[in-house]
């Protein structure tokens, strides 16, 4: 009886092992998106520093395609400095991949339904932007 108990534990072990082992890992997927979609000056709807906590800021993101073959994205964020009158500004530009008439963002920024997802690298670790045109 303890064999077929061991037997079916190593079987049950085994085939949890298989179902979690996918070769689909979808967690950090960099979709491609159309030109015409994605062109455009997107707008800071919030921004979360790498603890994940909302800090206060205001910002801009534009879109731009400069040749046939080149396309990329510059923003320019300035963030509350608590209570103080100094903000922290940040500006970034970043090229991005194109394929065809299509946009491909990366890793590390990503668009999906009208709204762009940026790393933003500061003295304090990257924080996580939100765009909305």
């Amino acid at each position: 009886m303890k064999k077929l108990f061991g037997f079916i534990v190593l079987l049950l072990s085994i085939s949890c092992i298989i179902a979690c082992s996918s070769d689909e890992d979808t967690t950090n997927t960099s979709p491609t998106v159309d030109f015409d979609v994605a062109i455009g000056t997107y707008t800071l709807r919030s921004i979360a520093n790498a603890s994940g906590v909302a800090v206060s800021g205001s910002g801009t993101l534009t879109v731009k395609r400069d040749n046939s073959n080149t396309a990329g994205f510059t923003y320019a964020i300035t963030l509350k400095n608590g209570n103080s009158t100094s903000n922290v500004n940040i500006t970034n530009t970043y090229l991005v991949t194109i394929t065809g008439t299509k946009i491909n963002f990366g890793t590390d920024h990503y668009y999906q339904s009208g709204t762009l997802y940026v790393s933003v690298p500061t003295g304090s670790g990257i924080y996580t932007a939100v765009f909305t045109k």
